[in-house]
């Protein structure tokens, strides 16, 4: 992977990444991260290694190599639900009629995951919830373009 990323070129609006090292999940975010448009999605699969997962939320990491805040991520440790278990009609009520669903974790670049409400620090505590609002609020999601 390391020999392939760095040749990549053109906007990824939308990407799934199966990484499951250390070093892989390091050189997506070092050769595709850049070329994430802000506001659009990279899902991964690996969300039960909270370890793993913790790079999206590590300021050093995300300081160092891009000079920004960490990003987040969503379903962290449980993942999100992305399909419903279901019953295969064919098969007697047993355990295989019980089908496992999938999950994910996601996030979505240009928002960032770092705690910055200390009060006694602030002249207007109020003016952080707002910001809050607004903030979230940016998170539903709208078609691009």
């Amino acid at each position: 992977m390391s020999d392939t990323l760095p040749h990549h070129e053109g906007d990824i609006v939308l990407t799934f990444w199966d990484v499951d090292f250390y070093s892989s999940l390091h050189d997506c975010l070092q050769n595709l991260w850049t070329s994430v448009i802000d506001g659009c999605i990279v899902f991964m699969d690996e969300y039960r290694a909270i370890c793993y997962c913790s790079v999206f939320y590590s300021e050093q990491y995300w300081s160092k190599y891009f000079f920004s805040v960490p990003p987040g991520l969503m379903g962290i440790g449980t993942g999100i639900q992305v399909s419903m278990f279901y019953t295969d009609p064919w098969i007697k009520f047993d355990s295989r009629m019980l089908q496992m669903p999938d999950s994910v974790a996601y996030c979505i670049k240009d928002t960032h995951a770092i705690w910055e409400y200390y009060p006694e620090e602030m002249d207007n505590p109020t003016e952080m919830d707002a910001a809050l609002q607004l903030r979230t609020s940016r998170l539903i999601f709208t078609p691009l373009g």
